[in-house]
């Protein structure tokens, strides 16, 4: 998706495209810390890695693949 899109929304109460993006790394995480148990399972509410704060396509890209390892 190129960048200038990223604040794309199929309608005004869905999220973002990187809203999604993140949305569903983080569901990633939750679900492997759930089942393989390495950490604690991070909370969506208080999470500071997966939510939006001005990340750039690069910023988020790092972020998810990062996060990955």
């Amino acid at each position: 998706m190129p960048e200038e899109k990223y604040d794309y929304r199929a309608s005004l109460e869905s999220l973002t495209f990187a809203e999604n993006l993140l949305h569903i790394r983080y569901a990633i995480d939750w679900y492997n810390q759930s089942l393989l148990g390495n950490r604690e399972s991070r909370d969506w509410k208080t999470d500071t890695i997966f939510h939006i704060t001005e990340k750039f396509k690069e910023e988020m890209i790092a972020t998810i693949v990062i996060s990955i390892n």
